[in-house]
């Protein structure tokens, strides 16, 4: 069975130099090692060695769970999208650009909801458009 993962990614590549940091949605199987997996996935992404490959802060699903913020929120899948707490809106703050999803379709579409229904919880509009 496969588990999703964040993680913030960024690359130091000398070819990447314009490439900031991202935020990455990716799955595993449960003898993999999550960190080396991102990394593997987006060194042949991105077409870089993957010693180039930054990947730091990786949580899965479960945990991601577990340390929400807002236990208010009508899909629970938009603490995927969790980035911290607004104190001045007195809710949790939302990622604001699209991530990059590496995984399969049915997740994909899961993601993509939830990302979308962020707007509809006072976050602010988010583009359709993504790849």
């Amino acid at each position: 069975m496969k588990t999703l993962h964040r993680a913030f990614c960024s690359c130091n590549y000398w070819r990447y130099k314009d490439v900031g940091e991202q935020t990455v949605f990716f799955e595993t199987f449960y003898t993999e090692h999550a960190g080396e997996r991102a990394r593997s996935l987006l060194a042949n992404t991105w077409g870089v060695p993957e010693s180039s490959v930054i990947v730091y802060n990786v949580f899965p699903e479960e945990e991601l769970s577990l340390l929400s913020l807002d236990n208010k929120v009508s899909s629970s899948d938009t603490m995927l999208f969790e980035t911290g707490w607004n104190p001045d809106a007195k809710r949790p703050s939302y990622l604001d650009d699209w991530p990059l999803m590496l995984v399969s379709p049915r997740t994909h579409e899961r993601l993509v909801k939830a990302f979308m229904s962020i707007s509809q919880i006072g976050c602010g509009g988010k583009e359709a458009a993504h790849g």
